[in-house]
């Protein structure tokens, strides 16, 4: 990509952790992740200086020659002023990709539990995240974001996740105004998320699981899925979908409103499931989670 012309820094000491700025989020926030302080236990991230951070990322960038792409899911309306202030003076463009909160929370959820991050259901993951009572949980408040961006550094591109699953980074570019770099492969959709056999088999640990026992049920996990295969991990009962689609509905409609899309033209619609998906218990009874499970304790065997 920067031979193309777009920069995409990533600073040495958490390249092995997603999202090039996710350090700047993370440090802006000053409430470093459970998954973070284990990975990253040399670094505390509450005592590090934000201003320090955007100067490294910063630090190697040509200006008059490329593109700068710094990027974290963890980024929030509450940081848009602050990074106002701590950017150099340029013209920036803002990307937000929304998507429905039902999809959401099911990625969102799905996404810690990878990180052993959180080892709660899905109901009280949502309970806690509404209530705003931490911040370490992202808020999906789109219209929130919109504004909050819009109004802190002058503009912000929304790109739709529904309408742009089939071609996410191209996408991207596009929101942001940018050539398409060419070469650039989408991520297999098994790298993306978890199989509903996967998050099973994760949240039956127990959560003081040490983290290197951790990664290895994890990797086994995710091996004996690559083998056997596994539903999607759809979880949310119809009625919390229905929960969902009434709390963020206002919201929802603002957003759709200040892009000068119709309401009723399909844009962030809830998902309407045919039937409720399994429970958790109704899927550890199953033979297909049954044989997951068997081939990931021995694939985790192997390890030890």
């Amino acid at each position: 990509m920067r031979a193309q012309g777009i920069f995409v820094p990533v600073l040495p000491a958490v390249a092995q952790m997603a999202g090039n700025a996710k350090l700047l989020a993370t440090v802006l926030d000053a409430a470093p992740t459970l998954s973070f302080q284990r990975v990253f236990p040399h670094i505390d991230s509450r005592a590090l200086d934000p201003a320090r951070i955007v100067e490294e990322l910063l630090a190697d960038w040509r200006p008059d020659q490329e593109a700068l792409i710094l990027s974290a899911e963890d980024f929030r309306p509450t940081h848009a002023a602050r990074l106002q202030h701590l950017l150099p003076a340029a013209d920036f463009t803002v990307v937000l990709v929304a998507r429905t909160q039902d999809q959401w929370f099911e990625s969102y959820h799905n996404q810690l539990m990878k990180t052993g991050d959180v080892h709660q259901d899905l109901p009280s993951f949502i309970a806690v995240t509404l209530s705003r009572n931490t911040e370490r949980l992202c808020y999906p408040d789109w219209w929130a974001h919109f504004d909050g961006w819009r109004q802190a550094l002058g503009n912000c591109s929304v790109q739709l996740y529904d309408e742009a699953r089939s071609d996410l980074f191209g996408s991207f570019f596009k929101a942001a105004g940018l050539p398409t770099p060419s070469g650039i492969a989408e991520i297999p959709r098994q790298r993306e998320s978890m199989s509903l056999h996967q998050l099973t088999y994760l949240s039956v640990l127990e959560s003081d699981t040490p983290l290197a026992a951790f990664v290895r049920r994890r990797a086994a996990s995710a091996q004996a899925a690559d083998r056997l295969g596994g539903p999607e991990a759809k979880v949310l009962r119809l009625r919390e979908r229905a929960f969902l689609a009434d709390y963020f509905a206002s919201s929802n409609a603002r957003l759709l409103e200040a892009l000068g899309r119709p309401a009723d033209d399909g844009a962030l619609r809830f998902s309407e499931p045919a039937q409720e998906p399994p429970t958790i218990d109704e899927v550890r009874d199953s033979e297909p989670y049954r044989r997951h499970e068997t081939l990931a304790n021995d694939i985790y065997a192997s390890m030890t």
